[in-house]
């Protein structure tokens, strides 16, 4: 397949990179990711100021412009010669859980490919603070996996989003339980807690803490991936659509 990868954590990120070299095995991989981290930009898009385009080695540039302009120039500009026919955003670098989907750059991605009735998949890794990122199992398993989750997007209505926990001694998990499927997608509420000083004529804000609030609901997308499991929906770009029925799935 031709496959085209985007974040919303920059071109250069590590996720974006190892996902890449994994992909490469059996694909040709095209990679176009904003030129800076771009997260939680939701799904902007550049209408007034022109993109600035950086090629950086054979199939890889950085653009100056949002994720959801990245997919827009790889499938609706011409700037590509070759069909894609999947488009898959990530690894991001943190959760895309429930409501997180409203503000994610990296789920922007994958709703514009849909939007461009190109197949999707988004992918999210939970990293928490003091965790060393862990990109590779989740790169492997995607790899592993990709016909099956292909099942789930349709390219023209839904997108696949999936999440997993890092594993890492600290997050307790060495491996995942399985890979599940779920409809129900959790409401995060956060702190958002912010501080603030003055600098001459300016108050300036930043986010002091943005921990969840809430317990997640059992057996929501949130409940699986704390328990330890790779766990993914189809989300769907029309509000008004159905989802799939839910069911369960091992990993083999």
């Amino acid at each position: 397949m031709n496959i085209l990868l985007s974040n919303d954590d920059g071109y250069s990120a590590p996720g974006i990179n190892i996902l890449r070299e994994e992909l490469l095995k059996k694909h040709r991989v095209f990679l176009i990711a904003p030129d800076r981290n771009r997260s939680a930009v939701s799904h902007g898009i550049t209408m007034f100021n022109g993109l600035s385009i950086r090629q950086h080695e054979k199939d890889v540039w950085s653009c100056s412009g949002t994720p959801a302009d990245c997919v827009v120039l790889a499938l609706k500009s011409g700037f590509l010669e070759e069909k894609i026919d999947l488009v898959i955003s990530g690894i991001n670098a943190g959760p895309n859980l429930g409501t997180d989907i409203i503000y994610s750059g990296t789920c922007a991605a994958s709703r514009e490919a849909v939007l461009a009735g190109c197949p999707s998949i988004a992918l999210s890794l939970d990293v928490r603070e003091g965790e060393k990122a862990d990109f590779f199992p989740l790169a492997r398993l995607v790899e592993n996996k990709l016909e099956y989750l292909l099942n789930f997007t349709d390219g023209k209505k839904c997108f696949v989003n999936l999440n997993a926990r890092n594993l890492c001694e600290k997050s307790g998990f060495n491996e995942y339980k399985g890979l599940k499927y779920t409809d129900l997608l959790s409401v995060r509420k956060y702190r958002d807690t912010m501080s603030f000083k003055k600098e001459g004529d300016y108050i300036i804000g930043s986010l002091k803490d943005s921990s969840p609030l809430e317990k997640a609901e059992d057996y929501s997308d949130a409940w699986y991936s704390n328990s330890g499991y790779a766990v993914f929906s189809s989300v769907y770009a029309d509000p008004f659509a159905l989802p799939f029925s839910s069911f369960d799935s091992d990993l083999r």
